[in-house]
């Protein structure tokens, strides 16, 4: 396309159109298609190297880190009945069913003045952010109006848009019937009021129950990330950045030539796209074009 166009301007004078417009349309949608559809694969490119990044969050004391102790079946957190045991996040990855899950145990989320444990709050939300699955734990065993009020505070807080969020309703073997329905069924209510794209699950995390159910669900969540056989995929987040400033600059050109733009504007687009897909590829020189054209074309140097 560039050597098209460069043609066109050089012999400009002359009244010569190397490049119909018709033409260059069709290569450029043609293009802009085959470097989305590249940078699609990004996410699975991504889980494939990282791991699904699955955060567990939720208040102090609802069970986060005895929760991801069953999910790796090892005691690789601490578990304590004091609030704010976890200070940071640990991290650790767990197959399933041929997928590496990155499960992180972050910081409970309250409200504290007390410096370090701040610090490892304010790195929860960082996590929580960033997470393609959101695992957000409530202690069953509480109050309802305790739950309520939680849910109330960092709900609204979640992304369902750009992340997985579950709802995972913990020590739910500790509750009576009566009582296990009633606070059920609130929180049902109040999550699809404020958002029904989050799902509930019950468990117990302690006795295990539930577990492989959740880590099943999972997997049905990802199961599209299981590598097909020799497939490509992107996995470098630079190389992710650069296919889609090229696809920008192809959509600019495309819109500038459906519009009759001057092909020298057009062909300035087309050139830094080239530069986006260079730095992936490698450079392509003024020399590259040059040598294109007198390969392609009935020019004499």
């Amino acid at each position: 396309m560039c050597s098209l166009l460069e043609l066109e301007l050089d012999f400009s004078e002359e009244d010569v159109e190397f490049a119909g417009r018709d033409k260059l349309s069709v290569l450029i949608l043609e293009t802009i298609y085959k470097i989305d559809s590249l940078a699609d694969t990004y996410h699975k490119g991504n889980a494939i190297t990282h791991g699904i990044h699955v955060a567990i969050a939720g208040p102090a004391n609802a069970g986060k880190s005895t929760l991801l102790n069953a999910l790796l079946n090892e005691d690789r957190a601490i578990v304590s009945e004091v609030a704010g045991t976890t200070r940071d996040t640990i991290e650790e990855v767990v197959n399933i069913g041929g997928l590496p899950f990155r499960f992180i145990d972050t910081a409970g989320l309250r409200k504290t003045e007390e410096t370090v444990e701040k610090m490892g709050i304010e790195r929860s939300y960082q996590k929580i952010s960033q997470a393609d699955i959101v695992l957000f734990v409530l202690d069953l065993t509480s109050p309802e109006s305790v739950l309520l009020t939680i849910l109330e505070e960092f709900i609204p807080k979640l992304d369902s848009d750009s992340s997985h969020i579950i709802l995972l309703l913990n020590k739910a073997d500790l509750l009576s019937k009566n009582d296990y329905n009633k606070k059920v069924l609130a929180i049902n209510n109040f999550v699809l009021s404020i958002d029904n794209k989050i799902n509930i699950k019950i468990i117990s995390a302690k006795e295990g129950k539930g577990i492989e159910e959740l880590k099943s669900y999972l997997f049905e969540i990802e199961k599209d990330n299981i590598p097909e056989e020799n497939s490509t995929f992107v996995t470098n987040f630079r190389h992710f950045s650069a296919l889609n400033e090229a696809s920008s600059l192809l959509k600019r050109a495309y819109y500038s030539l459906s519009h009759n733009a001057p092909s020298d504007l057009i062909a300035e687009d087309l050139r830094l796209a080239l530069n986006s897909l260079g730095s992936i590829s490698g450079e392509v020189t003024s020399e590259d074009i040059l040598h294109h054209i007198f390969m392609n074309h009935c020019i004499g140097k």
